[in-house]
């Protein structure tokens, strides 16, 4: 709702302490849903500090209750932070 701005105004800080409060209570979908809500906000950095690290774990938490869309998303953050530290490395031998 507030994520969205449907019926009240936009506002993630608000989003992320509501998703926070129904997060992590047990296997029904609206508290799947606030996980995997939660792991966008902090990767895109809605209303919080930009942090993949905790977007990944509440990716996780979503896809170890099969959220299908918190699956793919943890795979391609992994993919992607994967990719960086690789390209890190190759440019810390080639531009030392």
């Amino acid at each position: 709702m507030y994520e969205h701005g449907l019926g009240v105004d936009q506002n993630y800080s608000t989003a992320v302490e509501w998703y926070r409060k129904v997060a992590g209570r047990g296997y029904i979908d609206a508290f799947v849903d606030a996980e995997f809500n939660l792991g966008v906000i902090y990767e895109k950095g809605w209303g919080v500090d930009k942090n993949e690290s905790t977007a990944m774990e509440w990716y996780r938490k979503a896809a170890e209750e099969d959220n299908v869309e918190a699956q793919f998303d943890l795979d391609r953050l992994t993919k992607s932070l994967r990719k960086r530290k690789k390209l890190r490395d190759v440019q810390k031998l080639f531009y030392r």
